[in-house]
């Protein structure tokens, strides 16, 4: 038995064996990673883990990234109160494993969602408090996500962030907004070519869409954006996210890669054929805090009267934000943003 015993010493000797770290702190930062079906995932750590009360920041997309929500204000007025968790999903962001076309249906970034709050458990405490906050695709993922099982239970509340849950909903919403916007804008001799192209294609179009014109409305529902005046310049710019990467140590050319992946395209054209999860919204129970753009034409702000309609939470709470789009968290309403979620985790953590 010794000498198996000193085999065994020596072995981790050489290979540098050693128990990992967890920081637990007022001013964590670290990254680790889930591995599940042929995908490994970064999860970033920033913040007070010391608190026990962590926000999942769930990105949008399919094929989106999470860092991206790192921002200064997010660093020095959320990370310095709460945990903030930048995981990214699989065939997303710089998630290792290769395109894994085998595992892309909704029911896989769920599966992996799962794993995550196991691991965040495992590792930070059983105790610690979960908010997850779900974004454009993000707000599909979550609601199935709660929908699930017991899993709403395993996080303390839901805050959704102009999220995608009713693609059929989706789509009418935002082809009747952009199409009275288009005729707003021509009457006031705006933008008057744009704006004719995007009117011409609403008419051209009537409800119930097939997939192929969802996509070609969240497109000139992004271009809509663009040309709507009422909301000011973006904070943050290309540079300041490319900087962002290259201080998380991301890769840029890992991300362009990234974004080559077919795979990400394919679950896109899959939930707009009519993916919607309306019909299951009274499973819901947990607080729930719903935040939307005024001018978001790519989730409008109605996809938020649905849910609250339907869910049978003792406490939800929906936000309009006057001076923002599909982005609101990193805008001219940008620290109102921030400020109703803190105040939601305080009052529920």
């Amino acid at each position: 038995m010794k000498k198996y015993l000193l085999l065994l010493i020596s072995f981790c000797s050489l290979m540098h064996c050693q128990k990992e770290e967890i920081s637990i702190g007022s001013n964590t930062s670290e990254v680790f990673y889930l591995q599940n079906n042929h995908a490994a995932m970064p999860i970033r750590v920033h913040g007070n883990t010391a608190s026990k009360t962590f926000m999942m920041m769930i990105h949008g997309g399919p094929g989106g990234d999470a860092i991206i929500y790192r921002t200064d204000y997010v660093r020095q007025n959320l990370e310095s109160e709460f945990a903030v968790v930048y995981w990214d999903q699989r065939n997303s962001g710089v998630s290792q494993g290769g395109a894994n076309s085998s595992f892309n249906q909704v029911a896989d970034f769920v599966e992996d969602f799962e794993k995550v709050v196991v691991l965040l458990k495992k590792r930070y405490g059983a105790d610690i408090s979960i908010f997850v906050n779900g974004h454009s695709w993000g707000g599909h993922l979550v609601p199935a996500f709660l929908q699930k099982d017991n899993n709403q239970y395993s996080v303390k509340g839901w805050i959704q962030t102009a999220g995608a849950h009713n693609i059929p909903l989706l789509n009418e919403l935002s082809w009747k907004m952009q199409l009275d916007k288009a005729n707003l804008e021509i009457a006031a001799n705006h933008d008057v070519d744009e704006w004719t192209k995007i009117r011409e294609y609403c008419m051209s179009i009537k409800p119930p869409f097939v997939a192929e014109v969802s996509l070609d409305l969240n497109k000139n529902a992004a271009k809509s954006e663009g040309l709507t005046e009422e909301i000011p310049k973006a904070k943050y710019d290309n540079k300041y996210f490319n900087d962002q990467y290259r201080e998380n140590r991301t890769p840029f050319s890992l991300l362009l890669l990234q974004s080559l992946n077919p795979v990400p395209k394919t679950l896109a054209n899959e939930i707009f054929k009519g993916a919607q999860l309306s019909d299951h919204m009274d499973l819901i129970v947990i607080p729930t805090l719903l935040l939307y753009g005024k001018y978001d034409y790519i989730c409008p702000a109605g996809l938020g009267d649905d849910i609250e309609n339907r869910i049978k939470s003792a406490y939800k709470k929906k936000v309009v934000f006057e001076k923002s789009g599909h982005g609101m968290m990193a805008g001219a309403d940008e620290a109102a943003y921030w400020d109703e979620i803190k105040q939601f985790m305080r009052k529920f953590k």
